[in-house]
């Protein structure tokens, strides 16, 4: 659309377009479209607010409801902005020149989620081909999943980056559209220092005088409140961050009262007089300033605090740079500094000192290794070189990495912990380049804008937009703040009003309406069509946000069984046999979780999480209930038994499943059933293969498939424990015991949950002293093998591992404290009690009191355990420093006395 001069000539010519639509009798019979008008500004404008204070409530916008709140707010806004256009004398649009980034970031998402032909797909992401082998091998028609027609690696989830990555393009263009003056960016400026500092209030006020509930009233299955401050953030980081985008807005703010005369006054986004805003007056720009920094400093972030010091003096430095950094300013900030050091004194600051303590060093890897990021960012580099042009899909980092993360964790990395890195994997080369494009353009806007501004007060905004956005820049090379809706918004606010400063420059500060006028024709299209993608961006994230409550319980049962779990194994090495009673509560459980779980996949049925995690479901439904079924058998004696009976037919084999298992054969098809569903809409989870490789014989298959299904499995999750172990298991059962043995070795390494399968497992094949070679395990894994052998009454073996984490103490003494060495040496004298040797025990004990001498109790079972032995001479040695202590001890005194008389024997 070019510039129009003549907006009545252009009416004129598209009078023939206008009629079709009855657009001129339409408007001609609302008597009232100036004040409809207007009050459809009101509505974008109300909006906008929203989007700055109310989205932010629902954990910073990352709760389902959170982002449902954001789009629909956003969806609002641009379609009052729309029709409001259309009921003007003439429709306008204000170019931002960021509208082609935005529609090439659109269309390649849309390209990625898309089907596209097989040659197409293997031409652009031949990696993607080569990992899925098995879907297009030449095997039996059961086992064949197709070729795979996207780009992502999971399409529904690249549909859900789309529908927000098009809200933030949306967001930005509202913004565009209503600042038509510099009073405008000033409003919005007030708006975000307000969030700013009520963010700030709320997340000291949650630290101080919380209950561990977000809002006092939401209770998060992952994070509380308790350990630093988090506003409505998950993560602290996060939280510092929104604070650190805010700090910008607070200093404008504080220089804005003396500057405000130089300029005319115009109410924000009309022509009407303004109303003047008060709403941070009554703190005082110190005060204000300082709870802000003193919620960075309660969030305990290494990172979160230095973004907060960094925009303090970004946007000092600028203003200095300006020449507008007054006495007043300077005061302002050193005060709100020192009002929030003194807090931090009061409450907080040894926290903070040992989290800084930490960074001996600021070299790349050591400062990597401390805000543990090195190896996800490498998985992430290993990822774009697989998927180099067009990467693995928006939204997938958490399908992706793992099969590039090597470390053991315990922890989902949902993001790269890196913007620039996750954009370069999950958008390739491509959208890499729209990302630079869009840096660039948006640093021309900041750099550039300054040069034709005149009044002191425009700089100021203009310094405070800048340094915000240097700080987002400039943090996200360590963090994902763009991905976090409530960060995102603040950030596309500021990025349309350093746009829209930059074009108010180019006309001397005054009020101009956009240039660029659109036919009413164009308006009306593009407001049906606006529409239409309203309706589809809420349809999309709706049932995502009615399924989460459904979610957030599951996950509570979920890690509520996980703690079971431990309780249990704990039990059973304490030899207290669980009763039934506790099987039954885990059955009910497990009914509870699949509950939960039918209702999410009947909201969301292309879930490709839910749809795993309801296939592992009815698997441990079909394994509980086989417990007290007549015929106790489990899925692998099943299994094992319908392959040895070689069945002729399908139909036999259907008959001799109805008669092993009867009616818990229906849990076995649907978990078949739900992990094949999960592997179409994610072909990398490699728990779906596995599930299916121990559910093939259903359909007929044997060991071959069951292999085929393994190694398809290890190819998308090479790292992961479950499919390891797999895999070991499959690599005994043909035989091959020298590549189950590495299989079961990377195993044991990798998740602690599967330790105690992989020791069960290869104690049957090895002796102990084979075992531990093979294992290779850390001091701490000793004590998980010692406690398999010593349950199992294998008490030689046992000794065995005592001795041998005895020795690793000698050799390899762990790096930490005194009190952590000394317990690890009481540890082995533990294990060395339990399994009667006593001289190794002593000796272990001597060690812990070398290092600790001072420690009573201890002191005192050496003491105990010499007399014991009959070592009566060093023994009083001991007691006398004891009783010297604790002269009432009546048990110290008789062993004293017994000691003396050399009648150790009378104590047992």
């Amino acid at each position: 659309m070019d510039r129009i001069k003549n907006p009545q000539a252009t009416r004129d010519n598209n009078d023939h377009l206008s009629l079709v639509f009855g657009l001129h009798r339409l408007r001609a019979k609302i008597p009232f479209a100036n004040k409809t008008t207007i009050l459809l500004d009101r509505l974008a404008d109300w909006s906008l607010a929203s989007l700055v204070f109310v989205a932010p409530l629902f954990m910073a916008g990352r709760h389902p409801w959170g982002q449902l709140v954001f789009v629909t707010c956003v969806i609002i806004g641009s379609l009052a902005w729309s029709l409001g256009q259309i009921l003007r004398p003439q429709p306008i649009f204000q170019r931002s020149g960021a509208e082609p980034l935005f529609l090439a970031g659109v269309c390649l998402l849309i390209i990625q989620c898309v089907p596209l032909p097989g040659i197409l797909c293997n031409f652009i992401s031949p990696t993607l081909n080569e990992l899925l082998s098995t879907w297009t091998a030449p095997i039996s028609h059961q086992m064949q999943f197709g070729e795979w027609p996207f780009l992502t690696i999971a399409p529904m989830v690249t549909r859900s980056a789309l529908v927000m990555f098009a809200s933030y393009c949306l967001l930005f263009l509202l913004v565009v559209q209503r600042i038509h003056h510099m009073t405008d960016v000033e409003t919005l400026l007030r708006w975000l220092a307000l969030a700013t500092l009520t963010m700030g209030i709320l997340g000291i006020s949650q630290y101080l005088v919380g209950n561990g509930k977000f809002l006092w009233i939401y209770e998060s299955p992952f994070r509380n409140t308790w350990l630093a401050a988090k506003g409505t953030f998950a993560n602290e980081n996060h939280f510092a961050h929104f604070l650190a985008l805010g700090v910008g807005p607070l200093i404008w703010w504080t220089t804005h009262r003396a500057q405000q005369k130089e300029q005319p006054t115009i109410r924000p986004f009309t022509k009407t007089e303004k109303r003047t805003f008060k709403g941070l007056a009554w703190l005082g720009a110190p005060l204000s300033l300082g709870i802000v920094t003193f919620g960075s400093f309660l969030a305990f972030s290494r990172a979160g605090v230095l973004v907060v010091l960094i925009s303090i003096f970004m946007v000092g430095g600028l203003y200095a740079s300006q020449k507008i950094l007054t006495r007043n300013l300077l005061l302002t900030a050193a005060t709100a500094i020192v009002l929030g050091t003194a807090a931090l004194l009061i409450h907080g600051y040894d926290h903070l000192i040992r989290q800084f303590s930490s960074l001996h060093s600021w070299s790349w890897n050591d400062l990597s290794a401390a805000f543990s990021r090195g190896e996800i960012w490498a998985a992430n580099w290993k990822a774009f070189t697989d998927f180099s042009w067009i990467g693995t899909g928006g939204g997938t980092h958490r399908y992706s990495y793992p099969m590039y993360f090597q470390s053991p964790s315990d922890v989902e990395y949902t993001h790269a912990e890196s913007g620039y890195l996750q954009i370069l994997s999950e958008t390739g080369v491509f959208g890499f380049c729209i990302l630079l494009c869009s840096l660039l353009l948006v640093a021309r806007w900041c750099m550039h804008g300054f040069r034709h501004l005149k009044l002191t007060q425009d700089i100021a905004c203009w310094g405070a937009v800048t340094g915000s956005l240097v700080v987002s820049v400039v943090h996200s090379l360590v963090d994902f703040v763009w991905y976090i809706p409530a960060c995102a918004t603040v950030t596309a606010i500021l990025t349309a009003c350093a746009c829209r400063i930059y074009q108010l420059s180019l006309a001397d500060g005054k009020r101009v309406e956009p240039g660029t006028t659109v036919s009413y024709s164009k308006s009306v299209l593009w407001t049906t069509i606006l529409a239409f993608l309203s309706a589809a961006m809420v349809a999309n994230r709706l049932p995502p946000a009615l399924a989460a409550a459904s979610w957030d319980r599951y996950l509570r049962l979920s890690f509520a069984e996980q703690e079971r779990s431990k309780e249990e194994i704990i039990e059973v090495s304490e030899s207290k046999p669980i009763d039934d009673a506790t099987a039954r509560f885990s059955v009910v459980r497990t009914e509870q979780m699949a509950k939960e779980l039918r209702y999410i996949l009947k909201l969301c049925p292309y879930d490709t999480r839910a749809n795993l995690r309801m296939s592992a479901i009815y698997l441990r439904e079909f394994e509980q209930k086989q417990q007290f079924a007549d015929n106790a058998l489990g899925l692998n004696s099943i299994r094992d038994a319908a392959l040895a009976s070689k069945f002729e037919s399908r139909e036999g084999l259907d008959q001799w499943l109805t008669v092993a298992v009867g009616d818990n054969r229906h849990k076995l098809e649907m978990a078949a059933h739900y992990a094949r569903r999960a592997i179409y809409l994610c072909p990398l989870q490699g728990d779906g293969y596995v599930y299916l490789g121990d559910l093939c014989f259903l359909q007929g298959m044997g060991n071959s498939h069951k292999s085929m299904l393994t190694q398809q499995a290890l190819r998308v999750r090479p790292y992961k424990g479950s499919v390891l172990l797999a895999a070991a298991q499959e690599a005994s059962m043909r035989g091959d015991i020298q590549q189950a043995l590495t299989y079961w070795q990377k195993t044991f390494h990798r998740e602690t949950s599967y330790r105690q399968i992989v020791i069960e497992s290869l104690s049957d094949l090895l002796p102990v002293e084979l075992v531990v070679r093979t294992l290779k395990p850390e001091a701490d894994d000793l004590i998980s093998m010692f406690t398999y052998y010593y349950d199992a009454r294998q008490y030689e073996p046992a000794r065995y591992i005592a001795k041998q984490y005895q020795a690793r103490l000698q050799r390899d003494p762990p790096s930490h404290t005194s009190e952590k060495i000394a317990k690890s040496w009481k540890t082995a004298y533990w294990l060395h009690f339990q399994v009667k040797n006593n001289e190794s025990a002593i000796a272990c004990l001597r060690q812990a009191i070398r290092i600790t001498p001072e420690d009573l109790t201890w002191r005192k079972t050496l003491a105990m355990a010499l007399v014991h032995a009959g070592k009566n001479t060093e023994s009083l040695q001991h007691l006398r420093w004891c009783l010297r202590r604790r002269p009432d001890d009546q048990e110290l005194q008789n062993a004293y006395r017994l000691a003396q008389h050399g009648t150790a024997t009378d104590l047992q």
